[in-house]
């Protein structure tokens, strides 16, 4: 119902208009506060280095530059560029183990909270193992005289942190 709420609302809104659901006795069920309603905050895309990670799904250009697609679960990061010998190393990737890209990429915010990724320069990268987060801190432990692990609250907060021992790191 919220859904149909929403839908409606927004086409009144791209109509500049309000709308009243009434009852028989002209009692008002629902407002539609359409172009009434308060504006979302938009803020303009920026730049921020940073990292995305994902399988190479594509690779290619015919360009100066290469251009990667990374599928990610559900999510495809796409206008990723990168130089030419870094796409030469990564292309034996292709299908293969996730990557971890770093790099400058240029974001922007929805009004719905979402981000949304404009376009993505590559400047290096690392192989994710794809070992469980459980397992990795299994062979932290293995290391003699390890404080980091001496404590299982440490442990603890870790898996709570990263919400699922299965994650890729």
């Amino acid at each position: 119902m919220a859904k149909a709420f929403g839908a409606l609302d927004d086409l009144l809104a791209d109509d500049g208009a309000i709308g009243d659901l009434i009852s028989p006795d002209n009692a008002i069920i629902v407002a539609f506060p359409g172009r009434t309603r308060p504006r979302p905050l938009v803020f303009p895309a920026f730049r921020q280095d940073g990292s995305i990670d994902g399988q190479i799904v594509r690779i290619g250009g015919a360009d100066k530059t290469a251009h990667i697609i990374l599928q990610d679960g559900a999510i495809t990061h796409s206008n990723i560029e990168l130089g030419r010998d870094l796409a030469r190393e990564l292309a034996n990737r292709l299908y293969g183990e996730k990557v971890r890209l770093f790099g400058s990429g240029r974001w922007e915010r929805h009004p719905n909270g979402d981000w949304k990724l404009q376009s993505f320069t590559v400047s290096r990268y690392d192989i994710l193992d794809g070992a469980p987060l459980a397992d990795v801190l299994a062979d932290f432990r293995a290391f003699p005289a390890n404080a980091l692990m001496e404590d299982s609250a440490i442990y603890r907060e870790l898996i709570a942190l990263r919400g699922d021992e299965d994650e890729v790191h």
